[in-house]
């Protein structure tokens, strides 16, 4: 009976070990989704910004003026 309860509580206890590193992994996996998300954010942006360079060059506009518009693009 003794040996049973031990089993019992040894297998409660790798349960509880096994839960615990669930949730750390599930944080991580939320952590690393936050992280990757914000970096294709921060792509689109430079892509749709370098694209307005593009086109401006494309339109020939003067280089002072697309110099002038660098500013903007650290906003």
């Amino acid at each position: 009976m003794n040996s049973l309860r031990n089993e019992i509580a040894s297998l409660k206890f790798q349960l509880t070990k096994k839960d615990d590193r669930i949730v750390s992994l599930d944080a991580l996996l939320n952590s690393l989704m936050e992280s990757h998300n914000a970096e294709v954010r921060a792509y689109e942006d430079l892509k749709d910004k370098l694209e307005g360079v593009i086109e401006m060059l494309r339109k020939r506009v003067p280089h002072s003026d697309i110099l002038d518009y660098f500013p903007k693009i650290e906003d």
